[in-house]
């Protein structure tokens, strides 16, 4: 252990290293010491301070700004910190603007500055409107309804882990324009992607968009419709972007083909099973749909991502639930919630999807409690309900 005199030597030499700036006074305002940082921002040397020309802080700052120092120093404490702005005085008569803290302790002043810090201000508050403007964004692309007829009927529950999400969803009715009267189909599709902040939101947005491009370029009237296709067509345009290898992409993409009563559907890396229950069964319970397969990434070949095409028979007295692993897989004390979505699922699968998701949620939200919640929370509900 070093003596006084050279623990002192050493703390001098570590902040006059820094780029940010420091200046200790008493409360008189008597410049104790001034770091090199604070002196090339100040235009002085330390010669201007050794020989007592620059004596006081009071003498640094422009005379507007001595009351305002003198009230902060006067009600500064051991125990407070106070941040303010004041405008400093160069040698060479320019004045600039330096957000400062001040800290008390064994009855000196400890001020602290960072010429950086205006534009690292300026930086958070573009930062900020961004991710404002990338959340609006980002929620317009979620649908404001679902489609709901006699047939069947849909709802959904989204909840981001932070303010923009990594998770996507759609329903929608395909059109087939003069030949609609001969089909009835509809695409649930659910998406999560790596992460959950804003790259991961703007991938959420080019799978939308890309599966809606495959309805508005590549699908005609009448045309035989495939899930397996499809995302072979996300996969192809995926690999076009070039994105890093270290994106995952995770879908699941359904269709409803009411007039053949079908459930046809492909999975890409989605590893929680779509679940279904049958009411008209006696033996009421969960039956558990194959799913999986590798996520779609560009550090993949392509002819890996080849996703088989699952088909179902479908009738009304059933309902589904989609989910990313956000819900299933939100832990308290060790427990995954898993298991009680199940069950929750089972106790009110045949109430209308609307509130059924309203169970789910508040049922999840009641298990997570105070806990953060790690991942987002996705799930669409699908039921084609009982004929009267």
């Amino acid at each position: 252990m070093g003596h006084p005199k050279d623990l002192h030597d050493i703390f001098e030499n570590i902040v006059n290293t820094t780029e940010d700036f420091y200046l200790v006074c008493d409360r008189t305002g008597r410049i104790l010491f001034v770091n090199l940082a604070m002196q090339d921002f100040l235009g002085l040397t330390s010669n201007d301070f050794d020989s007592c020309r620059i004596s006081s802080i009071y003498n640094v700052i422009i005379d507007a700004d001595h009351i305002k120092l003198a009230k902060l120093l006067d009600k500064i404490s051991s125990n407070s910190s106070f941040q303010e702005t004041l405008m400093f005085q160069k040698k060479n008569l320019i004045r600039a603007p330096l957000e400062i803290s001040i800290r008390e302790s064994a009855g000196n002043l400890y001020i602290h500055g960072n010429k950086y810090i205006a534009h690292l201000h300026r930086l958070q508050s573009k930062y900020n409107t961004e991710i404002k403007n990338a959340y609006r964004i980002y929620q317009r692309s979620l649908p404001d309804s679902l489609p709901t007829t006699e047939t069947i009927q849909f709802a959904a529950y989204y909840r981001p882990a932070e303010d923009i999400g990594g998770d996507i969803y759609d329903v929608f009715k395909v059109n087939h324009g003069m030949l609609n009267d001969f089909f009835e189909q509809y695409v649930v599709f659910v998406c999560d992607v790596t992460g959950h902040g804003l790259d991961s939101a703007m991938l959420s947005l080019f799978a939308k968009e890309t599966i809606q491009s495959y309805f508005d370029h590549k699908h005609f009237e009448g045309q035989t419709l495939s899930p397996k296709e499809i995302l072979q067509y996300f996969v192809q345009e995926y690999l076009k972007e070039g994105y890093p290898e270290d994106y995952f992409v995770c879908m699941l993409l359904a269709v409803f083909d009411l007039k053949n009563e079908e459930f046809i559907y492909s999975s890409a890396g989605f590893q929680n099973p779509p679940l279904l229950i049958q009411h008209t069964t006696a033996n009421l319970g969960i039956e558990e749909l194959n799913c999986g397969g590798m996520p779609i990434s560009s550090a993949l070949d392509e002819i890996i991502m080849n996703y088989p095409e699952h088909v179902r028979s479908i009738s009304p007295g059933m309902t589904f639930l989609f989910t990313t692993d956000g819900m299933p897989e939100q832990s308290v004390a060790g427990e995954l919630y898993d298991s009680r979505m199940k069950q929750a699922f089972l106790t009110h699968a045949k109430e209308n999807p609307d509130l059924i998701a309203e169970h789910l949620s508040n049922d999840f939200l009641a298990f997570s409690k105070l806990e953060k919640i790690t991942d987002d929370i996705t799930l669409v509900i699908a039921q084609l309900p009982l004929k009267e």
